[in-house]
Order: structure tokens, then C-alpha cells, then sequence
């Protein structure tokens, strides 16, 4: 583009077919498309003057990226906003544990999410590492939260009261051997 300054380039579609150029002049921004193809002369300008084949797929990704970091953040701060996401740091509000009260003493839960929270219980550290198979088979099996949870904690706590390890017996020692030759 005359008298602009290449800024970046991108695919704008799964098909790869169709590419957004930016352009500045240090005051403005102008943005171009062109067809991803020989026969398109914005094209071959752009890839024998500009940036080649592959910067064109690196910053694709890029955008990409960035993108989807930009919507998580927003929908996590918009979820934080109505309350409907908190962390442990952020403290726990009076409907947090309106909900997890509920959750552990008073709703059914369905089996998909049951299924869902033993998910999440199998992929903790001290779960993974317990070496009782009868007690994960009974976590496995947990008809309800509370049940869940409380064969997690049993697990943690099992785990956490394990019995310090033996100290080896002292050696025997053998007796002295006798310096007197044989008779």
C-alpha cells in the first residue's frame, strides 16, 4: 500500500484462503484483505516484499492466542462480577457456601455431575498416589457428593497418618573369631 508501512499479517479463515494485512502510516491504521493465491497481485507483493508464507501462519496462531486469552479473561471477570465464579483467593462469598452446603447436605446431584466431581477428585495428588485399591474402588462407586468427598478426605487423612518408617534392627555380631590354631 503506498505510503503505509507494513504492521502484520493473518489468515482471517479455517480455509486459509483469505488474508488481512495491516498497515499504518505511524497516525492511522488501515487494514486490506487479500485472496491467499498466486493470481491475486496483493498477494505475491505482500509475500516477495513483506513477510513470507509462514509468518503469515505464526501470527495466525498468535491471533489466535491472544484472542482466546483475551475472551477468558473476560468471561472470568464478568463471572466474577455476578458472582458466579470466585477463587480461594478472592474469599469465598456467603453463596459459595450456600452452594456447597447445598451441594454436600441437600440436592440430588445428577449422575453426570457426580461423575464429573470424582473427575476432578481422581486428579488430585494424594488420590493419585494412594495405593489402596479398595478405597479408590469405593470413591469410584459413591452414589453422593457427601459420600465422595468424604471417602477423598478419608483417602487425604490415610495418607497423612502414615506411621513413621521402621528403623532397621540393630546388626547381630558375630562372634570373635579365635586366634588359637587348631588342635
Amino acid at each position: 500500500m503506498k505510503n503505509l508501512d507494513f504492521v502484520t499479517a493473518r489468515f482471517t479463515n479455517n480455509e486459509r484462503d483469505t488474508i488481512l494485512t495491516t498497515w499504518s502510516d505511524g497516525v492511522k491504521t488501515v487494514d486490506s484483505y487479500c485472496e491467499a493465491a498466486d493470481r491475486d497481485a496483493q498477494y505475491r507483493d505482500l509475500i516477495q516484499n513483506h513477510c513470507t508464507l509462514d509468518q503469515i501462519h505464526e501470527n495466525t496462531w498468535t491471533w489466535i492466542r491472544n484472542t482466546r486469552e483475551e475472551i477468558d479473561d473476560y468471561i472470568i471477570s464478568v463471572g466474577k462480577k455476578r458472582g458466579m465464579i470466585t477463587s480461594i483467593g478472592d474469599g469465598l462469598s456467603g453463596d459459595v457456601w450456600h452452594l456447597i452446603t447445598k451441594a454436600l447436605f441437600v440436592e440430588d446431584i445428577d449422575k453426570e455431575q457426580l461423575f464429573l466431581l470424582k473427575l476432578e477428585l481422581f486428579e488430585l495428588d494424594f488420590i493419585k498416589a494412594c495405593k489402596d485399591r479398595s478405597m479408590k474402588s469405593k470413591l469410584r462407586k459413591a452414589k453422593t457428593v457427601l459420600e465422595s468427598i468424604s471417602l477423598a478426605a478419608e483417602i487425604r487423612n490415610t495418607k497423612e497418618e502414615k506411621p513413621a518408617p521402621k528403623k532397621p534392627a540393630p546388626k547381630k555380631r558375630k562372634p570373635a573369631a579365635s586366634n588359637r590354631a587348631s588342635d
